[in-house]
């Protein structure tokens, strides 16, 4: 098991480093920067990326505490075989909804936790059998006792909802609780019911926290660029938005290829060879964004907005 630490505690990611020696994965990398943590991928090669939500981006920079939601993205987005187990020492349900929209390769652990748990967290990360570790899925669930939305369901509906929010999958939860596959189905399909949800394999989990705590979060608007021109200060790329809408003064936030964050802002946007003043849900089109001072970017690569115009 190739593991990399990135956290900015040197001795936090030193301990877990010396448990993972002690459990046969000798060799665990180490990152105290998202710029580190990004040059140091390619080259390790890693099954599983430890997490801190708040380090520094470069070297010499206080911490930023949406460090670790960045890096995630790009890991998601350009090396997706990689399993990311956050850590974070306080649990705040927006964060965990944000992480959790990632995909179904993204955990959350709460950090305090034994050395040896967070190594067996990552191992049942790889095992696909984890999404949130049960002491966050119990505040999550007590968090709920003012609304009362658990009460619509019955007991066995109750225990697989705890297993759907710790990321197990449906025959890791129907072994579990020794029921067939008919009951689970059963169960699921009644829980989403009440719930009033649609079920998502990819994204179950995030629909239940966020139902569960009455947090709304908006999807951000969200473009795939490709075929990438670069000039001095700005870009130009083709552009497909995946949802929203976007348009000139969109602001948008990524790391580079060094491992830089930008601020990219659409300065510029043509559909079928004329300018137009935005692009809407699977639109296409080409856009010219400036803010990229020099820095390459990866092509093909996806952006979400961060503020600006729509």
């Amino acid at each position: 098991m190739r593991v990399i630490i990135a956290d900015d505690d040197l001795t936090y990611a030193q301990s877990i480093a010396d448990e993972l020696a002690a459990q046969g994965s000798p060799g665990t990398r180490q990152a105290h920067t998202v710029a580190q943590l990004v040059a140091l991928i390619a080259d390790a090669r890693p099954d599983a990326v430890l997490l801190d939500v708040q380090m520094p981006l470069r070297e010499n920079e206080p911490s930023a505490t949406n460090a670790g939601l960045i890096a995630a993205r790009y890991l998601c987005e350009h090396h997706p075989e990689v399993a990311v187990l956050v850590t974070s020492a306080h649990w705040d349900v927006p964060l965990i909804a944000a992480f959790l929209e990632l995909g179904d390769n993204v955990a959350y652990l709460q950090k305090g936790r034994a050395r040896g748990e967070v190594v067996q967290a990552i191992r049942d990360l790889l095992d696909d059998n984890l999404t949130l570790a049960p002491d966050v899925v119990e505040a999550i669930r007590r968090k709920d006792v003012a609304t009362g939305r658990q009460a619509r369901l019955t007991d066995r509906e109750q225990d697989v909802l705890a297993l759907l929010l710790q990321g197990l999958k449906n025959p890791a939860i129907a072994d579990s609780l020794h029921i067939s596959r008919n009951t689970l189905d059963n169960a699921l399909g009644n829980i989403y019911d009440k719930f009033g949800l649609h079920e998502d394999q990819d994204k179950r989990v995030r629909a239940v926290v966020l139902y569960l705590t009455g947090i709304q979060i908006p999807d951000p608007p969200q473009l795939r660029l490709h075929d990438l021109e670069r000039t001095a200060e700005t870009v130009s790329a083709v552009a497909h938005c995946l949802r929203g809408r976007v348009g000139p003064g969109s602001n948008f936030r990524m790391l580079a290829r060094s491992g830089a964050l930008i601020n990219l802002f659409v300065i510029r946007i043509e559909r079928a060879g004329r300018e137009a003043d935005s692009l809407g849900p699977g639109q296409r089109g080409r856009v010219r964004l400036a803010g990229t001072g020099g820095e390459l970017l990866t092509d093909p690569c996806t952006v979400i907005r961060t503020g600006g115009a729509y």
